[in-house]
C-alpha cells in the first residue's frame, strides 16, 4: 500500500484517546511509508492527523477547495 486517503472531521475533541490514536496512525503510516492523503485543512482532527505525519517525517497530500485557500484553512506547503 503506497497511500491511504482519511476523510476526517474539522473538529476535534479533547478526548486524549482520540489524540493518542491519530499519533498512534501517524507513526504506523509514517513507519510503512504510506502517504496520507487528506481534505487539505489544518483544523480538527485532519489538521491534526497530517502535523502529526508531517511532523514524523511522512508524506502528506491535501486536497483542499481554492476558495478555502484564501481562508489560510490549508497546511502551506
Amino acid at each position: 500500500m503506497k497511500a491511504i486517503c482519511v476523510f476526517c472531521g474539522a473538529n476535534i475533541s479533547a478526548d486524549p484517546l482520540l489524540k493518542s490514536t491519530v499519533e498512534q496512525l501517524a507513526q504506523v503510516m509514517v513507519a510503512k511509508h504510506i502517504t496520507l492523503i487528506y481534505g487539505g485543512g489544518k483544523v480538527g482532527v485532519m489538521g491534526a492527523l497530517a502535523d502529526a505525519v508531517l511532523n514524523k517525517g511522512g508524506k502528506v497530500i491535501g486536497v483542499i477547495p481554492q476558495f478555502l485557500m484564501g481562508k489560510k484553512l490549508a497546511i502551506p506547503g
